[in-house]
């Protein structure tokens, strides 16, 4: 199943939200059911990348022009040197749902319930919103 997914987090100069075609081996039945299908395809993209790296990176004009717009120009390495582990990554984004540190919108909707039934089509787009915590100081 191919569903789209726009990623936003608040407070980024950024305001271009870009849809990402997921492909889910799975229809998920509940939000539970969602966040581990998008999980599992993120940790899957992350370790092949990591896998085979380019040995010399190099960026176009064209890629520095579209990564200065997105607030950031890199060769995309990753440094870390292990791979990620799914069951991990997966308990972990359920306990930030729970927490609140990100929502999920469908057809302008919230979901909120884990395991509230989920109605999901081909090529639905849901809308992912990071919230970004604050920190400083109150005096």
């Amino acid at each position: 199943m191919q569903i789209f997914v726009s990623v936003k987090q608040l407070g980024k100069r950024r305001q271009a939200v870009e849809k990402i075609a997921f492909i889910l081996e799975n229809t998920p039945q509940t939000t539970t059911e969602l966040i581990t299908e998008v999980v599992k395809v993120c940790v899957k993209d992350y370790n092949e990348r990591k896998e085979h790296h380019d040995l010399l990176s190099f960026l176009t004009k064209e890629a520095i022009s579209d990564q200065a717009a997105a607030g950031k120009v890199g060769f995309g390495n990753i440094y870390h040197d292990s791979l990620a582990e799914e069951k991990a990554a997966v308990d972990n984004a359920l306990l930030a749902f729970t927490d609140g540190i990100f929502r999920i919108f469908h057809h302008d909707e919230e979901l909120i319930d884990l395991e509230a039934p989920l109605i999901l089509h081909e090529n639905d787009q849901l809308v992912f919103v990071r919230l970004v915590m604050l920190a400083g100081r109150m005096w």
